[in-house]
C-alpha cells in the first residue's frame, strides 16, 4: 500500500450479510473461515477448491459456485475478495466491485483493493487487530504472536464479566455518567486483570459491591 494512503480501522457486523470470495485455494479458505466466524453468508466462486472448502460446501456452511468468475457474481454482496492466482481474474473482480460499489479485498495487491485485513487474535469477546497498512503482513504477524503470549485467557474472562455487569451499573446510576465512569475506572485496571488470572472472584465481587454501594 502506498505511503500516501491512509486506512480507517473498523470492526464490521457481517451477520447474515453476503460476502463473495473468488478463489478456492488456501488463501481463499482462510478468508472463508474468517467470514464464517463473523457470521457472514459466504458465496465461494472457483472452478477448483481445497478439500477444506469442499467440506464446508458439502455441509452447507457456504454456497459453492464451481466455475470461473462471471459478470454479475458480485450482485448483492457486502464485501468481495479477489484471491485467485490469475491477475486477469483478480482485475475483473476488482473492476466489477468498483463499478458496483462493493468493497474489495485484493490479497495479491493491497493497493488495488478498498480494505486490508489485519492480523487478529481472540481472547473470548476481546479482539486484538494489528496492521502495518499492507507494508509488512509478516511484521504484523510477529507483533501479534508476541501479544498472544502476553494476553492470556483472563482478558477474555474479564471482558465477559464486565459485559454482564454493565446493565447493573447503568441501572444503579441511570442519571449519572460521572458515577458510571467512576465504577469503570475502579474496576477496569491491571489489578483486576491479575485478580481474574488468579481466579480471585470473591475479591472482585467485593470491589463491585463497594462501587455500587
Amino acid at each position: 500500500m502506498s505511503d500516501s494512503r491512509t486506512t480507517y480501522p473498523i470492526f464490521l457486523d457481517l451477520s447474515g450479510r453476503t460476502c463473495v470470495v473468488v478463489g478456492g485455494g488456501t488463501v481463499g479458505e482462510q478468508k472463508v473461515r474468517g467470514l464464517l466466524d463473523a457470521g457472514a453468508r459466504v458465496v465461494l466462486i472457483s472452478p477448483r477448491v481445497t478439500g477444506g472448502l469442499a467440506d464446508l460446501a458439502e455441509s452447507g456452511q457456504i454456497e459453492l459456485v464451481l466455475r470461473a468468475f462471471q459478470r454479475g457474481d458480485l450482485e448483492g454482496a457486502a464485501l468481495a475478495f479477489a484471491v485467485t492466482d490469475c491477475a486477469d481474474v483478480n482485475r475483473a473482480v476488482a473492476g466489477e466491485a468498483g463499478a458496483g460499489g462493493v468493497l474489495l479485498n485484493a490479497a495479491a495487491d493491497a493497493v488495488a483493493g478498498d480494505f486490508i485485513l489485519p492480523s487478529v487474535f481472540r481472547r473470548g469477546p476481546l479482539r486484538v487487530a494489528l496492521s502495518t497498512g499492507g507494508g509488512s503482513p509478516a511484521y504484523a504477524k510477529m507483533v501479534r504472536e508476541r501479544l498472544e503470549e502476553i494476553f492470556g485467557p483472563e482478558h477474555g474472562e474479564l471482558v465477559d464479566f464486565l459485559e454482564r455487569l454493565r446493565p447493573h451499573v447503568v441501572a444503579r446510576f441511570p442519571n449519572s455518567a460521572r458515577r458510571r465512569r467512576a465504577v469503570w475506572n475502579r474496576l477496569v485496571t491491571w489489578e483486576t486483570v491479575e485478580l481474574v488470572r488468579q481466579q480471585r472472584w470473591d475479591q472482585i465481587e467485593e470491589m463491585v459491591a463497594e462501587c455500587l454501594s
